[in-house]
Order: structure tokens, then C-alpha cells, then sequence
């Protein structure tokens, strides 16, 4: 519709400008003509100008319409995704002061959870992922290749605050570089996945059937950010 707007208008300009001069070609003959005709010329004009100007209205209203349309669908996805944007996971080391107090155990891999929104999300999947070297990348891969998620743990809840994650070691590789993936399900019941390259997943189902492992954990309690950060 927009794009005819100026054709229409050069087609009402140029329906006015033929009548005006047949007009006045038929008013150099007879003066009489002019006098009868001038009338209906003006009332001719005024219409197909009234005729542009009212198109002109319909399609700027049209098009007002379509931009809040699509500003009142982007502001819905965003609030869709305000809470699960809000959730990330970083890889933090090994602890440092483990092998002393366990000098014959493996010290534990630390990950940090992040969730920057005002509530807590559900059914909470954390996994070491890899952002490099042969490892999986995914928790997808890791079940793919492992037949579980033998680097991750399960929480029923998430509040908001950062908190610490413990999961084994033993994992290293070469030219693997960790990460962590995020897999829950917002205060909407909407089903997501924080990647470990940071990218942001919808899926259809909460996390453990997503992944195909139904049952695989036991729902644990996070326990206190204060002791736990």
C-alpha cells in the first residue's frame, strides 16, 4: 500500500490536469461552455484531491497500525525472554585448598550460576560444557556420547544471587577449554538453555526429558549463596 501512495497521487494530478485542459480547449470556442462548465471542473478537482488526500490518510493510518504492531510484538518477545536473558553459568577452576584437606582425592570443578532476575527458575540442570577440543559442547553431546551427564548436577529451584556449583573432575582433554551449560524452565513454565558459548536455546521440555534422561538426578536443594559464592 505504501508504495502505490505515489502513484496514486500522480494519477490524481494528472486526471486533474487532463480535465483542465479539455476545459479550457472547449472554453477557447465558446465563452458560453467556460460559464456552464467552470462549475464542475472545480467540483471535479476538489473530489480527486479529497480522493488523494483521503488514500493518503488510510495509508499513513495503515502504516502507523503496522509499526505499533511490530513494536508491541517485539516488546512481547522481550519480556518472554526477560528472565531466562537473566540466567548464565561460567566455569571457575578447580579448588585450591581441596588436596589439602584430601590429599589423595581429586579436587572438585568449580561453576558458578548467575541469575539476575527477581525470582527463581525450576527444574534446574547445570553441566560442564566445552567451548573447545574434542569434549562435548553440549549436554545433547554429552548423552549422545556417554549415555548421562556425568559433569553436571540438578536443582528443583534456583532463586536469584550467584551460587556455586560443584561437579567431578577428571574431565581434561586436550585443548579442551571449559564452559557451562544452563538448562530450566522460567517462572512461565517456558523451557531454555544457557549455553556455554552464551547463546540462549528454547526447547520443548524441562530439562531432563530434553536431554533424555528422565530421572537421571535427584532433585537437590542449592543450599546458601553466602557459603556457597
Amino acid at each position: 500500500m505504501r508504495r502505490l501512495a505515489p502513484i496514486i497521487d500522480r494519477l490524481a494530478v494528472g486526471a486533474v490536469l487532463a480535465l483542465a485542459i479539455f476545459v479550457l480547449a472547449k472554453a477557447h470556442r465558446s465563452v458560453d461552455y467556460w460559464t456552464v462548465a467552470w462549475p464542475g471542473v472545480l467540483t471535479g478537482c476538489g473530489t480527486l484531491a479529497l480522493a488523494a488526500v483521503t488514500y493518503r490518510v488510510l495509508v499513513g493510518d495503515q502504516e502507523d497500525r503496522r509499526k505499533r504492531d511490530l513494536h508491541d510484538q517485539k516488546q512481547a518477545e522481550q519480556d518472554r525472554r526477560a528472565q531466562a536473558e537473566a540466567i548464565s553459568g561460567w566455569y571457575a577452576g578447580e579448588e585450591d585448598t581441596y588436596s589439602d584437606a584430601h590429599p589423595d582425592a581429586s579436587p572438585p570443578t568449580k561453576m558458578f550460576i548467575l541469575n539476575r532476575s527477581d525470582s527463581p527458575v525450576y527444574r534446574v540442570v547445570v553441566t560442564l560444557a566445552f567451548l573447545s577440543g574434542t569434549p562435548p559442547k553440549t549436554g545433547e553431546e554429552w548423552v549422545a556420547a556417554t549415555g548421562g551427564l556425568p559433569y553436571a548436577k540438578a536443582f528443583g529451584s534456583l532463586p536469584p544471587g550467584r551460587w556455586r556449583v560443584d561437579t567431578d573432575s577428571g574431565w581434561g582433554a586436550l585443548g579442551a577449554r571449559p564452559g557451562v551449560e544452563v538448562a530450566f524452565t522460567d517462572r512461565s513454565g517456558q523451557h531454555w538453555i544457557r549455553r556455554a558459548d552464551g547463546r540462549l536455546d528454547e526447547v520443548r521440555e524441562e530439562a531432563m526429558s530434553h536431554y533424555g534422561v528422565p530421572g537421571y538426578f535427584s532433585l537437590e536443594g542449592i543450599g546458601d549463596p553466602a557459603a556457597t559464592a
